[in-house]
């Protein structure tokens, strides 16, 4: 059963890669979530949606009315003004918080849209399938752009005045933030499809090449590199002086961020392919079967809730509650308390 649910997993991987190539539409993905204050903000097929979780309303959609040419992946960019996102096609939409209503709309780019957008006190880093990193001001007009020869999955992550990128080609790029000029990269042994960790001046990655690795920025030099059992789609966490990843076997383990020696806690039976996220002093896993499991800092198990649906965007907790986005559920939306208890599920209107 895991082998043929990660093998329609890796198909829908598949299928992204080689549409991007061919410009063909793609309409299979699983939601982006993204929170800011009680509103949660959730990309997904032909709609953004704005809902105050608290309450399980609606408070608005985008575009008020769907359109079969667009299709939303990307978790949207929030901050206070503004919210970034972009679609399956080439267009990355700035948009209202209050109302949900298009600002400005930018379509420079030449592919489709999979990483979220990070939005800065004047300007906007956004990665596109394109391989091309674009920096824009505020109201969406072009500051530069990069080609970095490779699709680019990640939201950028910014230490100081550098831009770090991860691409498919198992490349991490440093770029200025100003000028847009590449200052370094360093090769990985596998793909990535989530942004790394930073933490200090060391990067953490996990990548295709069933790995965890460790590296120093300053110096461009490995610090060290864990094998694990599968694939790592999600981004490390860290807790202390230790990091948390799962695998595509199921696998949830926690690692050294000091020397990466590793311990396996916890077989899920099914797929991670989420981030870890820490509720309280516990660490919690999604699965690709609808388990949301938390565990203890000694590694064992504190609550386990099932809900219907495949479960593979990364939960947010906001110190009371977990957020949680379901694929291909009775609800889209489900709201945990820290003690893994259902207190509010949404699901929008037709």
């Amino acid at each position: 059963m895991k082998r043929t649910l990660f093998l329609a997993l890796v198909l829908v991987f598949a299928a992204v890669l080689l549409s991007a190539c061919s410009g063909a539409g793609v309409t299979t993905s699983w939601p982006g979530l993204s929170v800011s204050g009680s509103t949660a903000y959730i990309s997904y097929g032909t709609m953004v949606y704005a809902v105050d979780y608290q309450k399980g309303i609606e408070t608005w959609r985008f575009p008020a009315e769907p359109k079969n040419t667009e299709f939303f992946y990307a978790a949207p960019a929030v901050s206070s003004n503004l919210i970034v996102v972009g679609d399956y096609t080439n267009r990355l939409f700035g948009i209202s918080p209050q109302n949900g209503v298009e600002q400005w709309q930018f379509d420079q780019a030449k592919r489709r849209w999979i990483a979220p957008a990070l939005i800065l006190n004047d300007s906007i880093l956004a990665a596109n399938t394109d391989g091309s990193l674009y920096s824009l001001d505020r109201n969406g007009k072009l500051l530069w752009s990069l080609n970095l020869q490779q699709q680019l999955w990640t939201r950028p992550i910014v230490k100081d005045q550098t831009v770090i990128v991860a691409g498919l080609n198992k490349t991490i790029f440093g770029i200025d933030l100003t000028s847009g000029k590449e200052l370094w990269r360093i090769t990985v042994e596998g793909a990535v499809v989530s942004e790394p960790l930073l933490a200090n001046d060391t990067l953490y990655v996990g990548t295709f090449a069933k790995d965890l690795e460790a590296w120093d920025i300053k110096t461009g030099s490995p610090l060290w590199k864990t094998s694990l059992d599968g694939i790592v789609w999600g981004t490390p966490l860290l807790v202390g002086d230790r990091l948390y990843v799962g695998d595509q076997t199921g696998a949830a383990y926690a690692v050294s961020a000091k020397d990466g020696r590793m311990e396996k806690f916890g077989d899920l039976k099914s797929p991670i392919v989420a981030s870890p996220v820490a509720v309280k002093d516990r660490i919690v896993f999604v699965t690709e079967n609808g388990t949301i499991t938390a565990f203890n800092p000694n590694g064992t198990s504190a609550w386990n809730t099932t809900v219907k649906g495949s479960l593979y965007t990364t939960p947010v907790f906001d110190g009371e509650n977990l957020v949680v986005a379901v694929k291909d559920g009775e609800f889209l939306l489900v709201v945990l308390d820290a003690d893994g208890k259902v207190v509010r599920p949404f699901t929008p209107a037709k």
